[in-house]
């Protein structure tokens, strides 16, 4: 299992670390890790970071905090596999609703606007950056510290 701390998500997202760490303590995100105390950081699941990204485009569409919150609950709470599983389902895109559950739904493929609610193309675009970030961290293995991604 990947896991990430903040900064990975940054790299992954484009999303800032305060972004993040302000949906982490308003409960939108839950880290595997919760990185309390000196020394501890918070690790989040490729699931956390595809919420991150798909709920980041409604952001930037105008939606309130409320919707962006709802969006990432609603997401995290899937495991990378049960995510997959849906999407072999058929199952690939989430309509927000920040007054109820939220639940991925088939989408019929003819209609244009289908693209904003298409979670497995955010599930895609953070797994490329994920493995770009895990390829770059490789190839300076064992040149000082490491770096990124968490595992």
């Amino acid at each position: 299992m990947t896991t990430l701390t903040s900064g990975d998500l940054t790299r992954v997202t484009g999303i800032p670390e305060r972004r993040i760490r302000n949906l982490r303590d308003a409960g939108a995100l839950q880290p595997e890790q919760a990185g309390k105390g000196t020394g501890r950081f918070c690790l989040f699941s490729v699931t956390d970071a595809t919420a991150i990204a798909f709920a980041m485009r409604w952001a930037n569409l105008g939606y309130k905090a409320k919707l962006i919150h709802a969006i990432c609950e609603a997401l995290s709470a899937y495991s990378e596999d049960a995510l997959l599983a849906e999407f072999r389902a058929g199952r690939t895109h989430l309509v927000p609703n920040p007054d109820g559950p939220m639940k991925l739904i088939r989408w019929k493929a003819d209609r244009e606007s289908g693209d904003v609610f298409d979670v497995e193309k955010s599930y895609r675009q953070v797994r490329a950056m994920i493995d770009q970030a895990a390829l770059e961290a490789s190839a300076v293995q064992g040149r000082g510290r490491r770096r990124g991604l968490a595992k």
